[in-house]
C-alpha cells in the first residue's frame, strides 16, 4: 500500500513490468535491447547499491542517499584533477560546481557543462561521477558539473 507524505506518494515496493520471455525485438532497433557487456559486468554492484534506496519512507534521507557515489567501472581514470567552487546565480544564491580536468588537458580544450540526473529533486556530482571522470580523461575536454539547487 502506498503511503502519502508531504504531497509525495511512496510505494511500499518497486513495481516492475515482467517482459514476455518469448518477446523478440524488431530487426531495426533490436540491438538496443541487448545489455552492453561493460554495463553487464557492473550491473550486480549497481543493483546491490540500489536495493536500500527503496526502503526510505521520508524524503530527506532518500535524497541524501542519492548523493553517494556510484561504483567506479574498470578503466575509469584515477588521475583526474578536481576542484570545487561556489558560483553566484542570478537570484544571488550560490551553487556548487565541480571542475574535472585531466593532468594532460590541452590549453584549448572544450568546456563541457554537465547537469546531473535526478529530475531536479535528487542527485549530486557523485550521481554521475564515473561519467564525469571518463569524459575528463580526454585531454581535449574539461568538464564542469553543476550541483544545482534541488
Amino acid at each position: 500500500m502506498a503511503a502519502k507524505q508531504q504531497g509525495i506518494t511512496l510505494k511500499a515496493k518497486p513495481e516492475y513490468v515482467t517482459l514476455d520471455p518469448n518477446f523478440k525485438p524488431l530487426p531495426k532497433n533490436g540491438h538496443l535491447t541487448e545489455i552492453d557487456p561493460t554495463f553487464a559486468t557492473m550491473k550486480p554492484a549497481i543493483d546491490a547499491a540500489m536495493v536500500g534506496l527503496w526502503d526510505f519512507t521520508e524524503w530527506e534521507p532518500f535524497r541524501e542517499a542519492w548523493k553517494a557515489p556510484a561504483p567506479m567501472p574498470e578503466g575509469c581514470p584515477t588521475d583526474i584533477v578536481t576542484s570545487v567552487q561556489r558560483v553566484p546565480v542570478r537570484d544571488g544564491a550560490d551553487v556548487e560546481i565541480k571542475v574535472y580536468k585531466s593532468p594532460r588537458a590541452r590549453k584549448d580544450a572544450v568546456l563541457a557543462l554537465k547537469m546531473h540526473g535526478g529530475g531536479w529533486a535528487i542527485g549530486s556530482h557523485g550521481t554521475e561521477e564515473a561519467d564525469n571522470l571518463m569524459v575528463a580523461g580526454n585531454p581535449d575536454v574539461v568538464l564542469v558539473s553543476v550541483d544545482y539547487r534541488l
